[in-house]
């Protein structure tokens, strides 16, 4: 049996911006005893601007909706100053950057949504896979792996498949998010909605409320994902310790 939990956009958290800017929707944070070790975000961006400070963190930023943004990052680099440039102009586009870097924001064409993964740099690693309509992941075991989800920039269907043979269509609504797999002794307590298992001619109606705690929802029999409807981004995050 293939378990998961879908959380929905109403169970975010609203949060203040360290820069006191703006407000950013919790969707996940996961602590351990050497404190934040990641941390899943969506805000909106409505004015250019400096970014918060997260020194001790990687940051990927992905463009969810609008006209685009321009990210100039600069960094101290033993005795000289240097700075690199990302242009995200489409949705799904990424960036990847160190959360201590001076980030300064520039607006294209009005406001736009995006979507923050944040991860301890000293020994925790993030990678965030587009996908698109049609594209199947295949997705391997893996001990070091924390966590795993799908995040939903549109209404989406998901086919699972296990290492079994058996087979499950999930339906996801925009800015949902799908999670696999989260190591237990990682530490979360929130609202959340938890689905079962489906058939592969079920959708997701039948999800229900329930209060969880991180607990271990297993990707080892999950084989492949593919997108059937719409499009998102597979977060897979690792620890790079053993």
């Amino acid at each position: 049996m293939l378990e998961y939990q879908i959380l929905l956009p109403q169970q975010y958290k609203s949060m203040p911006w360290k820069n006191g800017l703006g407000t950013t929707l919790e969707i996940e944070r996961y602590d351990d005893k050497n404190g934040l070790c990641f941390r899943i975000s969506q805000a909106s961006v409505v004015e250019d601007g400096i970014f918060s400070d997260f020194s001790h963190l990687q940051r990927t930023l992905v463009l969810l909706s609008g006209q685009g943004i321009t990210l100039e990052h600069s960094h101290q680099q033993q005795d000289h100053s240097a700075s690199d440039v990302h242009e995200l102009t489409r949705p799904l586009d990424m960036a990847h950057f160190d959360g201590g870097d001076k980030t300064l924001a520039t607006l294209h064409d009005g406001g736009i949504e995006d979507l923050n993964i944040m991860v301890r740099k000293t020994d925790t690693t993030a990678k965030v896979t587009v996908m698109k309509l049609g594209r199947t992941l295949v997705i391997s075991g893996s001990n070091q792996r924390l966590f795993s989800a799908y995040y939903a920039n549109s209404d989406c269907n998901l086919h699972l498949k296990t290492s079994n043979g058996n087979a499950y269509v999930v339906e996801l609504p925009k800015n949902s998010l799908l999670r696999l797999k989260v190591e237990p002794w990682l530490t979360n307590s929130f609202n959340s909605k938890s689905a079962a298992p489906l058939s592969d001619t079920s959708t997701s109606n039948n999800i229900t409320s329930t209060t969880v705690t991180a607990k271990i929802v297993t990707t080892k029999t999950l084989t492949t994902l593919t997108v059937t409807k719409g499009a998102g981004v597979f977060i897979d995050i690792t620890s790079l310790t053993d």
